[in-house]
C-alpha cells in the first residue's frame, strides 16, 4: 500500500453555560419543552454553576430519578431519590443545521435521547438525522426515531446542550489514564485490552501515534503513512472497538523534519487552514480529537503565537473535541498571546513527557503560565522510564490532584508487567489480545 497524504485547501474540555436561559429551575419535575433533565454527572462536574440556580432549600429532581440539594443542604447529590420532589434542574436543547454543536454547546447523548424519545425526536423535521455524541445519530418520524449507535456519515444536523458530561474519566476514577500506541509496530485495539478488577477498561483515552504534519512546497499538509492509513481506511473497527468500550481514540500529529510543523504558522489564515484540515480527518474516521506533538520540524522559522492560532481555530471549528498536547520544553507557548488568548484556554488536556524524570514538578511552568490541574499530567514510558518512576508519579498526582492523570507512551500487549507495577489490580485480556 503507498503512503497517503491528505490535502485538503483551506474546548481537562470546559463545561460552560452559554446565557441563563440555557439552564433553568422548573417549578414542578417535568422540564418544559424543548428542555431535559440535568444528568448527574453534568451536576456534580458545574455543581457550583448548578446549586446557585436553586433556592436555598431546594431539593430538585435530575435524570435518572437522581436529585440535587440546595445551598441550605449544601449542595449534595443521590443518585436515586424516590421521593415526589418539587423543582427540576433543567437544561435547552436545540437542532443546528451542522455536525458540529456551535462553541459552548455540546452534543446531546445517545442516553439521553433514549430518556426523551418523543421529546427530541418530535424537534426533528420528519426526514433529519442528527449528530449526537461520539459517533452516533438520530434519525426523524419518516425514519421510525431511531438510533445509530455507530454512525460514520456526514450529516446535516445535530441535537445540541449547553453543558457536558462526557469528559474522559470515570465518575469515580482517581487517576486518568491515556495510552499512546504506536501504530508503526502494534495495534491500536491493544488499548483496550488491559482491565481494573472490575471489568472496566484501564485507559480513558487511546492517541494513535502517529500522523505527521508535511509540506507540500506550500501548505502544511496532513500525511498518513502507510500503518496509519492501513487502520483508518481497512482496520476503523479497531477504534469503533475502543469507543465501544468508553475509549476516547485521538489522532496524534507529529512534525516530520520538514518546513512545516505546529509552531510555523505566521498568520491565521493559514493555522485555520490546517485546522480544517485536521477537522475533516476527524470527521471522516469518526475520532474524538487531536493530539499535539510539537517536535521533529524544520521551519524557516518558529512563531510563539503559532500553536495559539491553530489551537484558537481548532477550538472553535471542534468546541467538544479533545484537543490535548504532550508537553516538553515548550513554556514560550504558553507565556505567549495572540489576541488576547493563551495556549492553555484552547487546550482540553496536556502530559509533560521528560520521561526519565521524576516527580510532578514537571508541570510547575505551566501551572505558573495559568493552565488548571485539571488538565495536566504526566508522561511515562514503557521502554524509558523505571517502574518505580512510574509509581512514585502515580502518587504524587494523586496527591496534587493533577486531572490529567498518567498517559503512558508505547503501550503494547507487551505492557502488562509494566502497568501491573504501576496499578497491580490491572491485568490483560488474552482473549482480546490474541484476536
Amino acid at each position: 500500500m503507498i503512503n497517503k497524504i491528505l490535502l485538503f485547501t483551506a474546548s481537562a474540555v470546559l463545561f460552560s453555560l452559554t446565557s441563563q436561559a440555557d439552564l433553568i429551575r422548573a417549578s414542578h419535575q417535568i422540564c418544559p419543552s424543548d428542555y431535559i433533565h440535568v444528568t448527574p454527572q453534568e451536576a456534580e462536574m458545574n455543581r457550583e454553576k448548578l446549586c446557585q440556580q436553586l433556592d436555598t432549600w431546594d431539593i430538585a429532581r435530575l435524570s435518572g430519578n437522581a436529585s440535587m440539594d440546595g445551598p441550605g443542604y449544601g449542595c449534595g447529590q443521590r443518585s436515586f431519590d424516590d421521593r415526589q420532589l418539587g423543582p427540576s434542574l433543567c437544561k435547552s436543547i436545540q437542532k443546528v443545521a451542522q455536525e458540529e454543536c456551535p462553541h459552548g454547546t455540546f452534543h446531546v447523548t445517545s442516553e439521553e435521547v433514549a430518556q426523551n424519545m418523543e421529546k427530541i425526536c418530535g424537534m426533528l423535521d420528519r426526514w433529519d438525522i442528527a449528530r449526537l455524541h461520539g459517533s452516533a445519530s438520530l434519525s426523524g418520524s419518516g425514519y421510525g426515531c431511531s438510533i445509530i449507535e455507530k454512525d460514520t456519515r456526514s450529516l446535516g444536523a445535530a441535537m445540541c446542550k449547553p453543558i457536558a458530561n462526557d469528559a474522559p474519566g470515570r465518575p469515580n476514577s482517581d487517576l486518568m489514564k491515556v495510552a499512546y500506541v504506536e501504530v508503526n509496530d502494534h495495534p491500536v485495539r491493544d488499548a483496550g485490552c488491559f482491565v481494573e478488577d472490575d471489568g472496566e477498561p484501564l485507559f480513558d483515552i487511546a492517541v494513535i501515534f502517529a500522523a505527521n504534519i508535511n509540506y507540500d512546497g506550500q501548505k502544511a499538509v496532513l500525511h498518513l503513512n502507510r500503518q496509519v492509513t492501513d487502520l483508518l481506511e481497512n482496520n476503523l473497527h479497531q477504534v469503533r472497538e475502543l469507543q465501544a468500550k468508553g475509549i476516547k481514540v485521538v489522532l496524534d500529529v507529529l512534525g516530520n523534519h520538514q518546513n512545516a510543523g505546529w509552531s510555523c504558522f505566521a498568520d491565521d489564515a493559514k493555522a485555520r487552514a490546517f485546522a480544517h484540515v485536521l477537522k475533516t480527518a476527524v470527521e471522516q474516521y469518526g475520532l474524538d480529537g487531536i493530539d499535539i506533538d510539537d517536535e521533529y520540524s524544520k521551519c524557516d522559522r518558529e512563531y510563539d503565537d503559532s500553536l495559539i492560532k491553530v489551537t484558537s481555530a481548532l477550538r472553535e471549528i471542534m468546541p467538544n473535541k479533545i484537543i490535548s498536547k504532550a508537553l516538553f520544553h515548550d513554556q514560550r507557548h504558553f507565556d505567549a498571546q495572540w489576541q488576547g488568548k493563551k495556549l492553555h484556554e484552547q487546550l482540553s488536556y496536556g502530559w509533560e513527557m521528560s520521561y526519565w524524570a521524576a516527580g510532578c514538578g514537571r508541570v510547575n511552568g505551566y501551572l505558573n503560565a495559568g493552565m488548571s490541574k485539571k488538565k495536566l499530567g504526566i508522561g511515562v514510558s514503557t521502554t524509558i522510564t523505571s517502574t518505580s518512576t512510574a509509581n512514585d508519579i502515580s502518587a504524587c498526582l494523586k496527591s496534587q490532584k493533577l486531572g490529567g492523570g498518567m498517559m503512558v507512551f508505547n503501550v503494547s500487549r507487551h505492557s502488562e508487567a509494566f502497568l501491573q507495577a504501576i496499578w497491580p489490580n490491572v491485568t490483560a485480556d488474552q482473549s482480546c489480545l490474541n484476536r
